[in-house]
């Protein structure tokens, strides 16, 4: 990935260079009098901004813009550059304590090189900046690290709704424990906690969900996916895991007596369950599925008070 976006930024300076040439020397003083900052597309020669605040002109450039200073300027603050673009006269610049800082695709084509400490990356957790000399230039760009789950598991804050968890690594999967009207993925998600490293954030969403009077409820089997990113690096690094929720056999998202009479027909051999049904049957999870798992899941919809949780 690092040597595609190089490839695709040097012909960036490639096609800069060339329009330069071609719209002259007016792109770079045009307005000189009355501004310091002039922001031109390289390609169409379209005005995208006249100005003094170079915040303002970066924000105002798109990729393979021309950001051209004709005067001294002076930051107060650092500036972001969210672009591919062409900076001149970056010699007006001075910035005493301040920098340039490259975000997401961020690049900085100039033909003078400049300090290291002038350029830098807005996200320096998880991203550098690498510099090459380019076209007769110098390019900084934006290297961001891949973000990486490693051997993180997800944990579960404590609530009212999950009476107990427990993670399969090896296997991918997740047991919960939840009372028995089941939980929704807003619910689930706001409990899960996973740390990845280089990631700006882990977003979760769920796969195989039902749908009940406007809420989505996570159900026996559905898939929870965790996907970890950075605002620089390209793609999302994602960790799946198979819900298992002990009890609901039917995988209607909810526990009650058609649940109870699967396990009671599993036991006495008239209908065997396989797969997660198998799995969310084992109520008691002692890895057998048998009538003290029916009565489990009677006392779990009956008498709540005397339930205790094999997951807890």
């Amino acid at each position: 990935m690092k040597v595609l976006m190089k490839r695709s930024l040097s012909v960036l300076c490639v096609v800069i260079a060339l329009s330069v040439a071609t719209l002259g020397v007016e792109i770079f003083f045009a307005d000189a009098a009355s501004s310091s900052i002039t922001v031109t597309s390289a390609i169409t020669g379209e005005k995208k901004y006249t100005g003094d605040d170079l915040q303002e002109a970066f924000s105002a450039a798109e990729r393979g813009c021309i950001v051209a200073i004709s005067r001294y300027i002076t930051l107060t603050a650092d500036v972001t550059l969210s672009a591919e673009v062409m900076l001149t006269g970056q010699s007006y610049i001075k910035f005493e304590d301040y920098r340039i800082l490259l975000h997401g695709k961020g690049a900085l084509f100039v033909d003078t090189r400049l300090r290291t400490k002038y350029v830098a990356a807005a996200n320096a957790a998880y991203s550098t900046i690498e510099m090459v000399e380019e076209n007769g230039g110098f390019l900084y760009y934006i290297v961001a690290q891949a973000p990486s789950f490693g051997k993180a598991k997800p944990t579960f804050k404590e609530s009212g709704i999950v009476y107990g968890n427990r993670v399969d690594e090896e296997a991918g999967i997740l047991y919960h424990d939840v009372v028995v009207s089941g939980i929704t993925t807003g619910e689930l998600g706001s409990l899960v906690s996973i740390t990845a490293s280089n990631s700006e954030k882990v977003d979760v969403t769920y796969n195989g969900t039902v749908s009940v009077n406007d809420r989505t409820y996570v159900t026996n089997g559905s898939t929870m996916v965790l996907s970890a990113s950075n605002h620089d690096f390209a793609e999302k690094v994602t960790k799946s895991y198979t819900v298992i929720l002990l009890g609901d056999v039917n995988g209607n998202g909810m526990v009650d007596a058609a649940d109870a009479n699967l396990i009671s027909c599993h036991a006495n051999g008239t209908k065997p369950l396989t797969g997660n049904a198998l799995l969310a049957a084992d109520a008691n999870q002692d890895s057998f599925v048998t009538w003290e798992d029916a009565q489990l899941l009677c006392d779990k919809y009956v008498r709540i008070d005397s339930y205790s949780s094999p997951l807890a």
